[in-house]
């Protein structure tokens, strides 16, 4: 079984926990002089563009779920911090102090850089219930050839339904990998302590 380091970087604008998930010895490298280690990795972001080889429709579930994420990327674009605030599931102590709210632009940015070429159509695989919904892309090869890049959005769902954003993490295995996909929605397997959240959802809140 691979092994993988989840390292957080400068995406979380009010709650989001962003992850990249590497198949790979522990990276070293700051980026942007913000104290964020990122593996050095060698592909650009148009890299992990997920190309849509067969459509199929949504539930409405994943409908609901993916207007949310464009609408909360929209607010990011704006800067609009009561926007974000108000499709988040959390917030990070960055962007909840008013003194850090340069930071907390800076974090809004990333956010819309860094997902700038997802659409709807690549985030083909939905599971959700009454409390979260989580959305990913089929592993796809990168421009490189030696690896599968996968992303899986995160979200939690309020008591009328509506989603909340929670997070998102890169996920990139070896093509040698027995197991390709990074997200697992196995009823047996996804909330191993029995408390209603899927394990993979409930590592992304905040203690």
């Amino acid at each position: 079984m691979s092994k993988y380091i989840a390292i957080v970087i400068a995406l979380v604008v009010v709650g989001s926990a962003f992850f990249i998930n590497i198949s790979a010895p522990k990276p070293d490298g700051n980026v942007g002089g913000m104290g964020l280690m990122l593996p050095s990795l060698s592909f650009s972001l148009s890299n992990i563009r997920m190309p849509s080889l067969v459509a199929k429709p949504l539930p409405p579930e994943g409908v609901q779920a993916w207007k949310t994420f464009e609408q909360y990327r929209t607010f990011a674009q704006e800067g609009n911090l009561d926007g974000v605030k108000s499709l988040s599931h959390q917030v990070s102590e960055t962007c909840a102090n008013p003194a850090t709210f340069a930071e907390c632009q800076v974090l809004m940015n990333n956010v819309v850089v860094f997902t700038e070429n997802f659409r709807e159509e690549d985030f083909k695989n939905v599971f959700f219930d009454e409390r979260q919904i989580v959305m990913f892309t089929d592993p796809t090869e990168t421009a490189e050839g030696d690896s599968l890049a996968q992303v899986i959005l995160f979200f939690t769902r309020r008591e009328s339904g509506e989603p909340k954003v929670l997070g998102m993490r890169f996920c990139f295995k070896m093509k040698s990998d027995e197991e390709k996909n990074c997200f697992s929605g196995d009823p047996a397997t996804r909330d191993l302590d029995g408390n209603g959240w899927w394990d993979s959802v409930e590592s992304l809140f905040y203690k």
